[in-house]
């Protein structure tokens, strides 16, 4: 039996929907009038498979990697568990990141997989570099090891170097790299190709602000991408061309598309900086790294995040994510990418309740 994914389940489903202040999302606002209709894309017209492998070309384009080499998934969330379900099994080992996105594993978990859990530590950075020799140690014997970078939910970017390291250190378990939000660490470099271990995830929704295309992908050594093909079968059986067909003319240009998404949100990691480090300030943060959206904080004299979540909800609508949900208690994640008043009010509100408490 499948065991809930607590966060969305039980968090995230109850109380995301119309908040008065949005402090949770964790991606870019969708934009629906990006969107061409099917009468404006010449695309749907063609062959379903051709267009799946236009698709899967496009995606291949931005890695220097060939078409075969990508799978297509259901999101960033439809490539986590088709990860698990390739990589995992009742007698297989992951290690796992730590604090994480719960599905990175639960995923593993629902495959009857033993998961073992990588500490990534506040005082640390949050960074990698300092594990290498703890991962070596838990990876042996494992068949998948799964990290976020930059970390969700920390924002810790770790550089190219420090993941091929990382990859040398727990060969030859796949290292799955998930990189839905590097595209708010500019000039950073996807650390696919590093090795032949390495399999990284991807989506157009965190940064990208097409959240409702469900356009994810996996792009893995020729070894082990038809692993990822065969068990996506078992998914979605074959990827919508109707969807890819939408998304591949905005994989044309990615960077004009993440400036129209995630530009209204420049500035705030520095604004929050200001705010946070304030005299008579009881707030405490993790910065992500370059522009990025999520990231912990810490309110001085508060130990419950939940109950603090959800008293904070309750009197003033604005709405965050408890690090016990990302195995991070006595934390917050908070988001930077929501609209307008939905941020700056939420970001107020919070600033005002925390001193109260």
């Amino acid at each position: 039996m499948l065991n809930r994914i607590e966060y969305l389940s039980d968090w995230a489903v109850k109380f995301y929907h119309g908040p008065k202040f949005d402090l949770a999302n964790s991606g870019v606002p969708m934009d629906f009038t990006a969107l061409p209709g099917p009468a404006d894309n010449p695309l749907l017209r063609e062959n379903g498979y051709k267009i799946l492998a236009d698709a899967q070309k496009k995606v291949g384009e931005l890695y220097e990697a060939d078409a075969e080499q990508v799978t297509l998934c259901a999101g960033g969330s439809g490539a986590i568990f088709l990860s698990a379900l390739t990589l995992g099994g009742s007698r297989e080992v992951a290690v796992v990141e730590s604090p994480v996105y719960e599905p990175l594993w639960r995923g593993f978990e629902s495959c009857g997989t033993e998961v073992r859990f990588l500490r990534r530590e506040w005082d640390d950075d949050y960074s990698l570099a300092p594990k290498i020799d703890e991962a070596r140690k838990l990876a042996k014997g494992a068949s998948a090891v799964m990290i976020t970078n930059p970390n969700n939910p920390s924002g810790a970017w770790d550089t190219r170097e420090t993941i091929a390291r990382l990859a040398e250190a727990v060969h030859p378990a796949t290292l799955v790299v998930n990189e839905a939000y590097l595209p708010f660490v500019r000039g950073a470099k996807s650390v696919f190709g590093t090795s032949d271990n390495v399999a990284i995830i991807s989506t157009l929704t965190k940064a990208y602000g097409l959240s409702f295309l469900r356009f994810g992908w996996i792009a893995a050594p020729s070894r082990i991408a038809k692993n990822f093909a065969d068990a996506s079968i078992y998914t979605l059986g074959l990827y919508p061309p109707a969807t890819a067909a939408a998304a591949i003319p905005f994989l044309d240009d990615l960077d004009s598309l993440y400036e129209k998404a995630a530009g209204h949100a420049r500035g705030r990691p520095d604004a929050l900086d200001e705010k946070f480090r304030a005299p008579g300030s009881r707030i405490r943060w993790h910065r992500p790294a370059g522009e990025g959206i999520v990231g912990l904080i810490k309110i001085e004299g508060i130990e419950d995040d939940k109950q603090f979540a959800i008293d904070l909800k309750n009197e003033t609508g604005t709405v965050l994510a408890p690090g016990s949900f990302f195995r991070e208690p006595g934390t917050m994640r908070i988001g930077l990418g929501a609209r307008g008043e939905l941020y700056s009010g939420g970001i107020a509100a919070l600033i005002d309740f925390a001193s109260q408490q």
